[in-house]
């Protein structure tokens, strides 16, 4: 774990804490000044991050910072002792976390997430836009209850084309225009057992020119396509290729298949789960969502064939 802080005590704090709790072994600290990048692995010595954290400042100013907290009444224990340092930036939490934003285009896949709480919904959504201006199409939103009435938010996003769960990164009470698109669809099976059900999609896929693995016992497979091998034109032309290659080697003993190529671009990694009455398809890597729709819009088809 690296850390930074601009702030001299605080950081002498945090060294202290991780002395006493012997973790000087796996915590490195890093004392900034105001100009410093937000996100700096070289600084430590690394080229690549898994993951950032951050809990901003929230406020702009004292004023803003007056005006939020104005009307509000609750317990000694919710007032708040943050120091300035700790409380107030330029531009507030958005402000701060658009700073990140604009380091994150230029680090890209240094850093595999890059992740941030905020304090203000409006704040969340001037994030979402920047990195959908910027073409980030793989982020996470989610709500944070501290509370019965203290709302916070968490923001990720990525540059890579592992994509998280629903659960992950389409948090509750966030507004659907902020929302990442969906990373699995249900497919309904109605008419046909699981066992039918299974055995459709297995030969539904086993045509393609994808890699497809089942496990019977668990109902659940696992695929990867390197491009669009479902629709007509790809179904026809594989046709064609292999009707040739018969006529070719009719007389010739068959070679042996050649491998998959496991290192060859994902263009769609997914996982399809069959239950009774319906089938979920996971989207777990790829970049575009049109082709998992597409995809996903193939199996409706090829489910409705009874």
């Amino acid at each position: 774990m690296l850390g930074t802080d601009i702030d001299p005590s605080n950081f002498n704090n945090a060294n202290e804490n991780i002395k006493r709790n012997n973790l000087e072994s796996r915590i490195s600290t890093k004392l900034n000044v105001t100009e410093d990048a937000l996100i700096n692995p070289k600084a430590f010595g690394v080229d690549k991050l898994d993951f950032t954290m951050c809990n901003p400042p929230f406020y702009s100013s004292p004023e803003d910072m007056a005006v939020s907290s104005a009307g509000k009444s609750g317990a000694p224990s919710a007032v708040c002792t943050g120091a300035e340092v700790e409380m107030i930036c330029e531009g507030g939490d958005a402000g701060f976390v658009l700073r990140m934003v604009e380091e994150s285009i230029e680090l890209g896949n240094t850093v595999r997430w890059y992740t941030s709480m905020l304090g203000k919904l409006s704040s969340v959504h001037q994030v979402i836009d920047r990195l959908k201006e910027s073409g980030v199409t793989n982020w996470a939103v989610t709500l944070l209850r501290a509370g019965n009435k203290t709302r916070r938010w968490a923001v990720g996003w990525s540059f890579g084309d592992r994509r998280p769960s629903n659960a992950i990164a389409r948090g509750s009470d966030v507004g659907t225009h902020i929302l990442p698109y969906p990373t699995a669809q249900t497919i309904h099976t109605i008419g046909f057992t699981r066992s039918e059900a299974a055995g459709l999609l297995n030969e539904t896929l086993k045509q393609l020119d994808l890699q497809w693995s089942w496990n019977a016992e668990k109902w659940l497979g696992h695929g990867v396509a390197s491009q669009n091998v479902w629709s007509r034109s790809a179904r026809r032309k594989r046709k064609r290729v292999e009707m040739e290659q018969e006529d070719v080697q009719e007389s010739k003993p068959e070679p042996e298949a050649p491998k998959k190529d496991e290192s060859a671009d994902v263009a769609l990694k997914f996982d399809i789960e069959v239950k009774e009455g319906d089938m979920e398809v996971r989207w777990r890597q790829g970049k575009d969502n049109i082709l998992f729709e597409s995809f996903c819009g193939m199996l409706k088809r090829a489910m409705k064939q009874k």
